[in-house]
Order: structure tokens, then sequence, then C-alpha cells
């Protein structure tokens, strides 16, 4: 790998920095390669940003770490749901940028001919710099074997003391002995009596205590995933870990908090309502929105929103009112109809310095909760379960916790084959825009969630979703042999995404494609808070019109107040040139009370078929009859009742024996109500 011998550090002295903000590099040394003098805070906290591209890898071009785990979904176009343009991530940026800083500091630590200089001791002991570097170094090289499988480890960065330039690829399953025994050794590094600046430390302040319930954590995460292939190790790796204590509090958890100095949220970019430039690409994936919907699950409420950059109106309670885009359809005009009716990102992560979770105190608890059903640990795994719901809650900001642990559905059941498949659901539901590397892994060792192939991607031929990415051209460009000699040796001679990494032991059973009904959505169109009353039974009800977010040419209008039965719907499509108003039989049909689909059909034209013909405004008067099908009987009803909407000095006037006039205030006639709508 010819790129390690280019390593570019601009990390060098300034006078003042807030959140290591790298946009003053101060006096740099006329070699890029040989800083004059090279500060281990600003190594770390270069280091420590990249953590984010695990949370959602690109704003803009395909962020896969979140669509295919369920969680987002395009919204504009269908460009990435066939799987297609991703195939490849490459690891130059981490080893010649992150992981070299992270060595940096680790070397300048253990130099006693650097150690004590200011610019290594000013952030913070030797100890716990030398254990935080090893610590965050192990999250990288766990995500990129993960991804990938095997990669240089063991050869690595001895390009310089060995003349080594290509390095060889170790097996994942070296990879994970390795990192095994760097945390191990790094936690007890860690000098509980000290700290590092918080300035610096920005993923957690400062704060050792916090550093060791992260590493051990990791271990645990990594153990777990050796359930399949190498139980007696994972189980033995596990309990050592889960002894020394992962996280507890929901403060622990490895989060990442955007700043304004160098990059905003990605969300930021997608659906800052405050953003003129924001792209808008970007939505809840309906996997994600259903599930919780299922699990009535009041998370939904504050991972989405009914008003953010698709708003498509509606009662923000209300589990029904929410849907989400499914990732991978037909066409692009398949994506723009589902986009009309769906729901947002909530604002919350669209704020420019938004806090997002890598990995949580939810994870961490219900990765035991799973240990403890296999027995690898002491420990009640219903505990640990609920344990981990509640930090999710607690996490999101979601409320009514007991409630929702009180669902039979939700209750940890006694099977422990269900039981585990429980426990992995909740990981699933609260990992929304957390690391989606970790979320994908348990849909490899699971197939949770069940994720389905929809006809843009099984025209291309995949019946699941990749279970790892192939390595980048540049990665094998300059490193062919050992490439080569990898891919033979533990990737079955083909470097594509459907080999699967070590501790994948089987492929995923395929999901059975669902059939698709776009919802129907409305938006509440301009009407207001006005106030109708009925006069011969002296009641108040608000006459809202509202326009189908489906098409745009479809209305309704709603809440006429019990004369005409509380809550009737009525529906038309509107021609605003003509002011022309009809029903056809491509109609979209609606529910009323027990009757089925509700149809507003002129009464002048209607035949008894199922040509509804035309209702249209004319000198002040429109004729209607209501009709209703009954899908149990397969048939039409009948009329249930006739009548006109005339104008009047007092308002617009229902014309019929059992009933009085209704009121529209300043609204003379239903022209007018268009029109203002409009």
């Amino acid at each position: 790998m010819k790129y390690i011998k280019s390593l570019f550090l601009a990390l060098v002295l300034v006078t003042t920095f807030t959140r290591c903000d790298m946009s003053d590099f101060g006096d740099i040394n006329t070699s890029p390669n040989s800083p004059s003098t090279a500060y281990t805070n600003m190594l770390f906290c270069y280091a420590s940003k990249y953590v984010r591209y695990f949370i959602m890898n690109s704003y803009s071009y395909d962020p896969w770490t979140q669509e295919w785990t369920g969680y987002i979904s395009e919204a504009k176009n269908n460009q990435f749901g066939p799987l297609t343009t991703t195939t490849q991530m490459g690891t130059s940026t981490f080893y010649s940028y992150y992981i070299k800083n992270l060595n940096q500091v680790i070397s300048l630590n253990e130099d006693e001919s650097t150690n004590t200089e200011t610019y290594v001791s000013a952030f913070g002991s030797n100890a716990n710099q030398i254990a935080a570097a090893k610590t965050l170094r192990a999250f990288y090289y766990m995500s990129m074997t993960d991804v990938l499988g095997p990669l240089p480890y063991t050869e690595a960065y001895k390009g310089e003391s060995e003349d080594n330039w290509t390095p060889a690829f170790d097996s994942q399953e070296t990879i994970y002995n390795g990192l095994f025994e760097e945390l191990e050794e790094a936690y007890g590094q860690f000098d509980d009596s000290g700290s590092l600046d918080g300035t610096y430390d920005i993923l957690y302040g400062g704060d050792i205590s916090k550093w060791k319930k992260f590493n051990a954590t990791l271990r645990m995460m990594m153990a777990i995933k050796l359930a399949d292939v190498s139980p007696s190790t994972g189980k033995t790796r596990f309990a050592t870990a889960y002894a020394q204590g992962g996280m507890e509090d929901v403060a622990d958890g490895f989060n990442y908090t955007y700043d304004t100095s160098t990059a905003y949220s990605s969300f930021y970019y997608i659906g800052n309502k405050g953003y003129s430039s924001a792209n808008l690409t970007y939505v809840p994936n309906k996997i994600i929105v259903d599930y919780l919907k299922e699990y009535r699950d009041p998370r939904l409420f504050v991972y989405c929103t009914l008003d953010g950059y698709y708003a498509p109106g509606g009662d923000a309670s209300d589990f029904d009112a929410y849907y989400g885009v499914p990732f991978g359809l037909g066409s692009n005009s398949d994506v723009n109809d589902w986009s009309k009716v769906c729901c947002a990102v909530a604002d919350s992560y669209c704020e420019p310095t938004a806090t997002f979770g890598l990995i949580t105190t939810a994870r961490c608890k219900l990765v035991e909760a799973e240990a403890a059903l296999l027995g690898w640990i002491s420990a009640d795994a219903e505990t640990l379960y609920e344990e981990g719901i509640r930090a999710s809650f607690e996490f999101s900001g979601a409320s009514d916790v007991d409630s929702y642990l009180a669902q039979s559905k939700v209750q940890l059941s006694s099977n422990t084959s269900t039981a585990l498949e429980q426990v992995v659901t909740q990981r699933f539901l609260a990992g929304y825009l957390t690391d989606g590397v970790e979320a994908w892994s348990d849909w490899r060792r699971y197939n949770i969630p069940e994720m389905p192939m929809y006809e843009g991607q099984t025209a291309q031929g995949f019946t699941t979703y990749p279970y790892r990415m192939c390595y980048s051209d540049t990665d094998v460009d300059y490193n062919y042999d050992n490439y080569t000699t990898a891919i033979n040796a533990y990737l079955n001679g083909n470097d594509d995404r459907w080999q699967r990494v070590w501790w994948d032991v089987a492929d995923n059973d395929p999901v059975e494609t669902p059939e698709l009904t776009i919802p129907v959505s409305w938006t509440e169109y301009g009407v207001g808070d006005y106030e109708y009353t009925v006069f011969d039974e002296a009641t108040v009800a608000d006459l809202v019109l509202y326009k189908c977010d489906n098409d745009e040419t479809s209305y309704k209008i709603t809440n006429w107040g019990t004369t005409w039965s509380s809550g009737t719907t009525f529906y038309f499509t509107w021609d605003t040139s003509t002011n022309q108003l009809s029903v056809s039989s491509q109609a979209i049909g609606y529910t009323y009370g027990s009757y089925g689909e509700v149809y507003v059909v002129d009464l002048e034209s209607y035949t008894g078929s199922t040509d509804y013909g035309t209702s249209y405004y004319e000198d002040g008067v429109f004729n209607f009859a209501l009709y209703y099908y009954i899908p149990d009987t397969g048939g039409w009803y009948g009329s249930i009742e006739t009548f006109t909407l005339t104008s009047t000095s007092s308002g617009l006037r229902k014309t019929d024996s059992n009933q009085g006039t209704i009121s529209l205030g300043e609204l003379k006639d239903m022209s007018t109500l268009l029109k203002r709508a409009n």
C-alpha cells in the first residue's frame, strides 16, 4: 500500500482552539510529512471526527449505512435503491489519517524523549492518552473489518521501520484476536485518577470512566458476533468484559455531536427547514416506520415528523398518519409518488449541532441481554432487555416507556429463540440513525429486520441485501498481490458483496416482496379555523378543506357537524380553472363509519351505475347525492340522502326537509371557500 508512505498530517501547534478548529494550522515545516510539532490533542481530536462516517457515510451520495439497514430511503429518485452504485469501501482515509494519527499519539506518549513535552503532556496523562487512542483505533479496525473482512493489520505501518509498503491482509479472525488483546491491554492502562483535556476529547469530554465503559462495550460487541463461529471464545471474552463493566447510564454512550466550526449535522444539509439549499433527498424508510407502527412504539414520534421537509400533515400523535418510503422501487416516479405522502426525519436530527448516537447504552444493554439468553453471563435477561429499552427511550426523548413495556408483544418471551428475536428487534428499533455497521451486523446474523427486495433490486437479480463491501480500486491497485492472496484464502476467491465475513456463517433467507399500496395522505388546505353553526341543532363544527398529497387534484371537505353526522367527509376532484368538481370511477375511495367507501355523486346525472357523472358549480348551486359502497356485499348499497347546496345571504344552505342552514360566516358559497383555500 504505497499510500501509507504518503501520509499527510496537517496538525500542528496553534494558539487557540475551540473544539479542535482545524482552520488554523500555524507554522508548518516545509515538508508536509514532517510537521515541526504534532500536538497529541490535535491528532486525537482530528481522528475522533471521522467516527461520524459510520452514522451517515454521506448526506448526498448513497448513505448505504442507513439505507441497507432499513432506516432511510430516497425521496427524489431511484438512484441508489437498485444497489448498483456503491459497491466498494476504501480504507486509505482510515489508514492515512485517523488510525495514523492515533498511532502517533501512542508513539509520542510511549517515547521517553517526547512524552514529557508540552505538545504531548498538555492533553493528559501518558497512560490515558495511550489507552484512549488504542480503544478508538480498535473501533475503527472493528468497523472496517466488519464491512470488508480481511485487512492489513499485523504488517500495517511497517513501511518506514521494515520497508514493507505492501502489507499482507490478515483474516478477520486474526484481526479480532489482536483487537481483543489490544483492548484488554488498553483497559488496564487507563488511569482513573487522571483525565484528558475535554476540549479536544470531543467524544467523552476527558471522562476516563466513560472511556473504560466504552472499551468493555466494544469487546462485548465483538464477542457476541462470535456466537455462531466460535461460541466458547466469545463466551469467555464476553464474560471478562461484562465483569469489568460496560455502559450503564445513557450518558455513557459513544455519541457524536456535530459542531459548526467544521461540519454541520448531515441531516442539516438534507432537511433543515431554515437551510435554503437543503437537498431533501432522504426520508424515513418504510421498514423502520412500519415496525414502529406495528409495535405502537412512541419512538416513532421523536424519530419522524409530519411537519418536516416532507409534510403530509395529519395528527402527529396518530401512528397511522406516518408512512415511510420503500427503498429499491422500480422507477423514479414510484419514489416520487411515495414521497408525496411520507413523513420526514425529525427536526432534532436536522439541527446544525445535533447529537447522534454511535454505540448507545441501549445497544450495550441489549447485547448483554443476548449474552444472558445464550447463558454467557449470570444475569437476568429480562432486566437487561428492559434496561436497554428504557435507555433508548431516554436517549431519544420518547415518552410512555412503562406502557410500551407492558404490551404483550414487547414483554420478553420465555422461549429463548423468540426472546433472542425480540432482543435483536429492539436493537433495530433503538438503532435509528446510529452506527449503521452494527445494525447491518445484526441483520447479517439474525435477518432482523426483514428487508424485502423491491422491483428495482429484483430487476438486478438480487434476492437479499449485500453481506459485505468490495475493496476499493485504490486498495486493490496499490497492493494487488496481497489482495489476491486474501480473497483466495478468505473470500472464496471472489471479492463481491455476497461473500460473507468470518463471523457471518450463513446466507439470509430472502424475504417475500409484499404488495405495495401507496397510502393516501391529506394536507389541510388553507381554510383555517372558521366556525360554522348548524342552526337547527345549535351546534358548532369546523369545516375544513383538505388537498390530497398523492395527486394534488383530489380534495375533501370534512367535519360538518352533527346535522350531517359529525365527521362526514365529501370527496371530489376540483378543476380550479373551470370551478368544475367531479367524481369518477378512478377516484380514491374512503371509509365512512361502517359503510365502507363514500363518494359524492352528481344527483342529476347519476344512473345507478358505476359511472358517477359530474358535479359542477353553477349560479351558486351544487347538486349532489351521497352513495355508499359496501365491500362485504360486493355492490352498491344505495342512495342514503340527496341534497342541494345553495348560496344564500346567510351562508350555504342545504335544502333538505330534515336539515337546516349552515352559516359560513365570511365565506358565502362553495366557490369562495375553494378559491380562498387555493
